[in-house]
């Protein structure tokens, strides 16, 4: 049994946080393009990317939600899902495993896929009724669902995906979904708003670098939403999330060699207290506090 002795703990020398654990929304891009990966993430998300987090900050929550894209060409095929909710927020890491080993490869036909609306359903659970009728049931519609983010509880989003290139970045793209789409998919700016409320950092792990033979498969239209994929300030659109945030965009190579230094980043920022410092839960908030002022008994 642990003891905590505090020596000179005042309302000067340890401040108080309005955070009791670390919130991890894993969100993992299914398409082809990214398929090869897969086994490697069932195999070592959570000793590689979780743990780490878990060792830094004592406690963390797990979540993990998986997109391709809209099921209408030539975005998509027709088994493909804008957005899925694999694991509900959970303490129990086993439970992240099995949903992980539940995933398989989609298709994702274009560049772009459906980022912006994973990241916005993820953190406002408000469900996409993209013809109107009010039935969340139709081909392509996500249901309503919270995941569970907890609101005093800081959070973020690890985002797995293949490129920079996310559908309705910047102005919505009329015909996307498909033409006569009524309530259209999230755009960048309504991703930032989302994870903004939320109080949720963004970071994003790029597993590709699109070639040549890539943009000779897209549509004209795509070719030239991949030319605009920068907004008026120069950022795509992962790292205007990241920035917006206070998270980051890191590129991992196709193989994900470079995960490790990534992740040791991402702990890095995202740790609830300063190194030499560790979070102690109280009835009523979370202090840091000096590791040599938590004493075993």
């Amino acid at each position: 049994m642990n003891k905590l002795t505090i020596f000179t703990c005042s309302l000067f020398s340890v401040a108080p946080m309005a955070h009791s654990a670390l919130d991890v929304l894993v969100i993992i891009d299914t398409t082809g393009s990214v398929g090869k990966l897969l086994p490697n993430w069932k195999k070592n998300m959570v000793e590689k990317v979780l743990l780490p987090l878990k060792n830094t900050n004592k406690k963390i929550r797990v979540a993990l939600a998986s997109h391709e894209d809209f099921p209408f060409k030539p975005y998509g095929n027709k088994d493909d899902k804008a957005y899925t909710i694999q694991q509900n927020f959970t303490e129990d890491l086993s439970l992240f495993q099995k949903a992980l080993e539940n995933l398989s490869t989609g298709s994702g036909m274009d560049i772009a896929e459906s980022q912006n609306e994973a990241i916005y359903q993820a953190c406002t659970g408000a469900g996409r009724d993209l013809n109107g009728n009010g039935s969340y049931n139709d081909s392509g519609d996500i249901k309503p669902h919270q995941i569970g983010f907890n609101s005093i509880t800081e959070s973020i989003i690890m985002h797995f995906t293949s490129t920079k290139d996310f559908h309705n970045d910047g102005a919505v793209e009329p015909d996307y979904p498909f033409a006569g789409v009524v309530n259209h998919p999230a755009t960048t700016q309504d991703a930032e708003d989302a994870m903004v409320l939320q109080k949720t950092r963004y970071f994003s792990y790029i597993t590709t670098s699109l070639s040549r033979s890539n943009l000779d498969v897209a549509s004209n239209n795509n070719q030239d939403i991949f030319m605009r994929r920068r907004d008026h300030m120069g950022a795509t659109a992962p790292e205007r999330l990241a920035k917006s945030t206070g998270g980051a965009v890191y590129h991992i190579g196709n193989d994900g060699s470079k995960l490790e230094e990534a992740i040791n980043n991402t702990v890095e920022i995202s740790r609830l207290c300063p190194v030499g410092e560790e979070p102690v839960e109280l009835p009523f908030d979370v202090i840091c506090v000096p590791i040599d002022e938590v004493t075993p008994s």
